[in-house]
């Protein structure tokens, strides 16, 4: 099988929310689990034999590149520093790096997150209020 069919899971996983995905042909099968909120990972996989063919959704994306503010701890998160504050960013928002994205309340303390990155705010991938993991995606650049 080849590689690039295991990468276009993973990043199917990553959109769709999946946790789990098996792929078969027939010399070879892959299956691939994510952690909660983690990345995906290679679980088990058989030798390959044959080449792997594609279905549409296996054709590989335009090449664009996304980055991803993660979190560096675990909290709540939120969007704004208050229910009546807009939102620090929005989705289709141009950023600079440094730009303070959102906020993660840990033991009582709201630390700022600030993007590393420049670009278009893409996808918030939490919302609002909702429990973070350390290393969690809190929203895509490109």
């Amino acid at each position: 099988m080849d590689l690039k069919i295991v990468h276009r899971l993973a990043q199917l996983m990553e959109r769709h929310g999946l946790t789990e995905v098996e792929l078969s042909e027939e010399n070879s099968s892959v299956r691939l689990v994510r952690p909660r909120g983690g990345a995906a990972t290679l679980a088990e996989a058989s030798p390959v034999e044959a080449a792997a063919s594609t279905t549409n959704d296996l054709e590989p994306e335009p090449e664009t590149e996304s980055h991803y503010v993660t979190s560096p701890m675990p909290g709540t998160f939120y969007v704004a520093r208050s229910p009546e504050e807009a939102p620090f960013v929005g989705e289709g928002e141009v950023i600079k790096p440094g730009r303070v994205v959102g906020i993660v309340e840990a033991m009582k303390v709201m630390n700022e997150i600030k993007s590393e990155f420049g670009g278009t705010v893409v996808k918030v991938l939490v919302p609002n209020g909702s429990p973070v993991e350390f290393g969690q995606r809190l929203f895509e650049i490109q």
